[in-house]
């Protein structure tokens, strides 16, 4: 069901002008096999893309880009280059992958503890800019307080700048809701105040979580929306889709089974927007 809201009140002869944009975010799994990643995300696009990727190897990004020749790629390990000692957990870069041109050169979020896990991009789309951060939270089974401190650090960022695209994959909730006042983040050393401050109460940004905007239009139930299973067949909604709140979504939806199949322990999820020009 697509979600249309009726733009009424405009001036005469002011009209709306429709631009389509479809953003997809995956943590694709450092033990997937890209080929049949690249398979999945060919399926899947349509004119006017963004994607963005976690868990990107650097023989994953060569091989995307040889996939994608003439496309937009920017790949957060050109940035930060993991040193001469720094083992697998600095070699998982993100990657955003589009059709629109790249307004500007990428950059990282370089407060934050492993800046090679964000990548900042800004694309243009006929007159638009458009802000895109992505990336992808430490987990707190391994970094506890450093988990805490990353979140803090890319709150900042955000109160610091607007953005029109955040997607992710955060590794929370400890415990979701459709209500934001009952989200409960893991304690990391913060009784989960910073992750708070992107996906829960305390949310110092002004985006819709495009998930829960779906549900709540669509009456949908909210608890088939998981994107990764952990263990003891825990279902979790780690991945988000975040964007401008005056573009109108028009459908969303969750693939973790095909994502399976296609190699990946997490859900693609897709989001498909309507960004609203008037003329």
């Amino acid at each position: 069901m697509q979600v249309k809201q009726m733009l009424d009140g405009l001036p005469t002869g002011q009209r709306i002008r429709e631009m389509k944009i479809r953003i997809i975010d995956w943590n694709i799994s450092y033990n997937s096999k890209k080929e049949r990643i690249v398979e999945f995300i060919k399926e899947n696009l349509t004119e006017n893309f963004i994607i963005n990727l976690q868990e990107v190897q650097e023989h994953v990004f060569s091989y995307i880009k040889e996939q994608f020749p003439g496309y937009s790629i920017a790949y957060s390990l050109n940035y930060r280059k993991p040193g001469f000692y720094e083992e697998k957990n600095r070699r998982l870069g993100v990657l955003t992958l589009s059709d629109l041109s790249l307004n500007s050169e990428a950059t990282l979020l370089t407060n934050t503890v492993f800046p090679e896990r964000t990548l900042l991009t800004t694309f243009k789309i006929k007159d638009e800019i458009i802000k895109n951060l992505n990336f992808h939270s430490l987990t707190g089974c391994d970094y506890k307080r450093a988990k805490s401190s990353n979140f803090a650090s890319i709150a900042s960022f955000l109160h610091d700048n607007k953005l029109n695209i955040m997607t992710f994959d955060a590794n929370e909730p400890k415990n979701d809701s459709l209500n934001d006042e009952e989200v409960v983040c893991f304690d990391n050393k913060d009784k989960g105040k910073n992750a708070s401050y992107i996906i829960g109460s305390n949310k110092i940004h002004d985006m819709q979580d495009c998930y829960k905007s779906y549900c709540k239009i669509n009456h949908f139930q909210y608890e088939k929306g998981f994107t990764h299973i952990i263990r003891n067949d825990t279902y979790k909604r780690y991945d988000y889709i975040f964007a401008d709140k005056n573009w109108e979504l028009i459908n969303f939806q969750v693939l973790y089974r095909e994502s399976v199949i296609a190699s990946s322990d997490h859900a693609m999820i897709i989001a498909d927007l309507d960004i609203k020009q008037r003329n």
